[in-house]
C-alpha cells in the first residue's frame, strides 16, 4: 500500500530548472484536462518525452470528506513520476487537508485558478479565483508556511483583460511563496479559436519567478483522440449509444414489489447499495442470478449536479441495466430536484439515503443524519412527487431509532409526503453489524404504513430471505453484505458458483472496472472457495494484468465464447495446485 520515497529529481521545480540549464530546452509538460489525464494516459505521454504530467482537477472539498471521491479521483503507482495533482479549492482549511492527504503520493500540487467551466466558476473555484488574488495568496502562504520545500506548489492562471491586474496577481502569489506559475494566454472568456496571447505570457515571465507557457490548444486536440483509443484497447468493443430505450413500466420497482408478492408468492429480491461495489458489471451479474431490483452505490447530489467529472465517474448504465434504483445522498430540496431532473430518464427509481452511518456522511448532514430530520425528509419527498408524480418511483432507505415510536412517526410522515416505498435496515445508526438486525422493528414499520416495505439486514442465504419475509410480512428483502460475497444468493446457491466468477471477469473486463474494485469483488466471492493462503496472494497483487495471470495460473478460467463458459459450480483448479488447494 506504500510507494517508494519521492525522488528529488522528480520535483517539478528541479525539472524546470535543469531542463533549461542543462538541456537548453523548456520542460515538456502535459497539462490538466477534465477526465483525460488518468494514470494510463499519464504513463503513455511520459514514454514520449514528457517531463511532467498533471492529473485531472480534483475538488478538494469532496476529496477530503468522501472516501468514494478519493478512490475514484486519484490513482498512482511507482512509475507515475513526475506528477502534479491539480486541485480546485477556494479556502485554506480544505486546501491544507487536501495537501496533508495527498502530498506523499505526488511530486507537486497545482492550485487551479484558470478553469473557465461555468459550474466551477459558480462554485468560486477555477477562473473565479482570478478576481481573488488575496485569497489565492493566503492559500499559497498557508501551504508553504506548513510544508516549505517538502511541497512543490504551483498556481495555474489565466490572464486578465487588463494585464496590469495579471502582473499584480502573480507578484502577490510569488510573494506568498509559490514555486512556479503556469499561464494560459487567454482570459476566462476568450474562446479557444482565438490565438493565445504569448506577449502576455512573456510579460509574466519578465515579472516574476520561472513560468511555464500553457500549450492547451494542442492538448485539447490530441488528448480526446488518444484517450478514446486507450479505452478501445483496454475493453472489449461495445456499441456506444447516447440514448437508451424508453423505460418499461414492468421495471418500475413499485410494480415489481407488488407483483412478486401477489403473483409469485415471494418477496422481491433486491441487491442493496454498497459504497463503491455496485457498479454496472456487478449489477448485471446479480441480475443473472434471480435478483429483481439492483441499487447503484450512493451518489452525492451536490457534487453530481455541479460537476461533470462526478457525473461521468459516478454513474454508468446501459439497456440491460433494469430494474435499477439510483441511491442519492442529499439534504436539501434544491439539489435533489436538480439531481432527479438529470438522472430520472436513465433509471427505474430513485432512493433517498437516510440510513448510511459513515461518519463523514453524517457530518455532512446526509445519510443517517436525516433520521433526526423527518420534516426535512418529508419536504424533499413531497417536492419530488409534486413535480414528477408517478413518473418517478421514489424510495427512502432508513434505519430504526432506539425509540421505535420515533421510527413510526418518521415513516408515517414520509408516507404522507408521497413516498412510493420504504426500506428499513433493522439497526440504529450506532448499532454494530455484529448485533443481529431487529426484525420486530421492521415488522412494526410494515404494520404502520400502507406503502410497500423492504427489509434490510442479515440476509446471507436464500432461506434467510424467505424467513425474513414470512416473519415481517414485507414486500421485498434486500441483501447487501450477503450478495457481495455471493452474487448468486437469490438463485439458491450457498456460496459463489465458479460460473459467477467467470461471468464477473467477463463483465468487469468488458465494461471496464477499476483494479481495486475488481480485486475486492473477487476476494469477497472467492472467500469460501479457496484457502486463506491463496486469498492472501491474490489480495497482494497490484495490477489487473497480474490478477488475470494469477487466475490463469491457478484455475481453468474460461472466457466467453469458449465451450463450458460460466456453466460450472465448483472451482476448476489446474493440476499443479498441490495439496494446499484443499480447504
Amino acid at each position: 500500500m506504500s510507494l517508494p520515497a519521492r525522488n528529488p529529481k522528480h520535483n517539478p521545480l528541479f525539472i524546470l530548472k535543469t531542463c533549461k540549464a542543462l538541456n537548453g530546452r523548456p520542460a515538456y509538460i502535459a497539462g490538466p484536462m477534465v477526465r483525460y489525464l488518468k494514470l494510463p494516459f499519464r504513463e503513455l505521454v511520459r514514454h514520449y518525452n514528457t517531463d511532467i504530467v498533471y492529473t485531472p482537477m480534483i475538488l478538494a472539498r469532496e476529496f477530503v470528506r468522501n472516501e468514494t471521491a478519493r478512490i475514484s479521483d486519484f490513482t498512482t503507482n511507482e512509475r507515475d513520476r513526475s506528477v502534479i495533482v491539480q486541485v480546485g479549492c477556494n479556502n485554506v482549511e480544505d486546501l491544507l487537508k487536501f495537501v496533508e492527504m495527498i502530498h506523499p503520493y505526488v511530486d507537486g500540487i497545482g492550485l487551479n485558478c484558470g478553469c473557465p467551466i461555468r459550474e466551477q466558476v459558480r462554485e468560486g473555484i477555477g477562473a473565479a479565483l482570478m478576481s481573488e488574488p488575496e485569497l489565492v495568496a493566503s492559500m499559497v502562504k498557508a501551504v508553504k508556511d506548513k510544508y516549505g520545500d517538502r511541497v512543490c506548489l504551483e498556481t495555474k492562471i489565466r490572464i486578465h483583460s487588463n494585464l496590469d491586474e495579471t502582473v499584480r496577481f502573480v507578484k502577490m502569489v510569488e510573494a506568498a511563496g509559490v514555486d512556479f506559475i503556469t499561464v494560459h494566454g487567454r482570459t476566462k472568456t476568450t474562446r479557444l479559436s482565438v490565438p493565445a496571447n504569448f506577449d502576455a505570457i512573456k510579460l509574466v515571465k519578465e515579472s516574476v519567478v520561472p513560468t511555464v507557457p500553457d500549450p492547451k490548444k494542442h492538448n485539447l486536440t490530441i488528448a480526446p483522440t488518444v484517450a478514446t483509443h486507450l479505452v478501445l484497447l483496454a475493453t472489449a468493443p461495445i456499441k456506444i449509444s447516447m440514448s437508451l430505450p424508453a423505460r418499461n413500466p414492468k421495471h418500475n420497482p413499485l410494480f415489481i414489489l407488488k407483483t412478486c408478492k401477489a403473483l409469485n408468492g415471494r418477496p422481491a429480491y433486491i441487491a442493496g447499495p454498497m459504497v463503491r461495489y455496485l457498479k454496472l458489471p456487478f449489477r448485471e451479474l446479480v441480475r443473472h442470478y434471480n435478483t429483481d431490483i439492483v441499487y447503484t452505490p450512493m451518489i452525492l447530489a451536490r457534487e453530481f449536479v455541479r460537476n461533470e467529472t462526478a457525473r461521468i465517474s459516478d454513474f454508468t448504465t446501459n439497456e440491460r441495466d433494469r430494474s435499477v434504483i439510483v441511491q442519492v445522498g442529499c439534504n436539501n430540496v434544491e439539489d435533489l430536484l436538480k439531481f432527479v431532473e438529470m438522472i430520472h430518464p436513465y433509471v427505474d427509481g430513485i432512493g433517498l439515503n437516510c440510513g448510511c452511518p459513515i461518519r463523514e456522511q453524517v457530518r455532512e448532514g446526509i445519510g443517517a443524519a436525516l433520521m433526526s430530520e423527518p420534516e426535512l425528509v418529508a419536504s424533499m419527498v413531497k417536492a419530488v412527487k409534486d413535480k414528477y408524480g408517478d413518473r418517478v418511483c421514489l424510495e427512502t432507505k432508513i434505519r430504526i431509532h432506539s425509540n421505535l415510536d420515533e421510527t413510526v412517526r418518521f415513516v408515517k410522515m414520509v408516507e404522507a409526503a408521497g413516498v412510493d416505498f420504504i426500506t428499513v435496515h433493522g439497526r440504529t445508526k450506532t448499532t454494530r453489524l455484529s448485533v443481529p438486525a431487529n426484525f420486530d422493528a421492521i415488522k412494526l414499520v410494515k404494520e404502520s404504513v400502507g406503502v410497500p416495505v423492504v427489509a434490510n439486514g442479515d440476509c446471507f442465504l436464500f432461506d434467510d430471505a424467505t424467513k425474513i419475509a414470512d416473519f415481517t410480512g414485507v414486500d421485498g428483502v434486500m441483501a447487501v453484505r450477503g450478495i457481495l460475497s455471493n452474487p448468486a444468493l437469490f438463485a439458491g446457491f450457498d456460496k459463489t458458483p465458479w460460473a459467477a466468477v467467470e461471468r464477473f471477469w467477463h463483465l468487469a473486463t468488458s465494461y471496464g472496472l477499476p483494479f481495486r474494485i475488481t480485486q475486492h469483488h473477487l476476494s469477497e466471492m472467492m472467500d469460501k472457495l479457496i484457502p486463506r493462503k491463496y486469498l492472501k496472494e491474490m489480495n497482494e497483487l497490484t495490477n489487473l494484468v497480474d490478477l488475470i495471470d494469477w487466475f490463469d495460473f491457478h484455475f481453468m478460467l474460461k472466457r466467453e465464447g469458449q465451450p463450458g463458459f460460466a456453466t460450472l459450480v465448483d472451482v476448476t483448479w489446474r493440476e499443479h495446485r498441490g495439496d494446499a488447494a484443499h480447504i
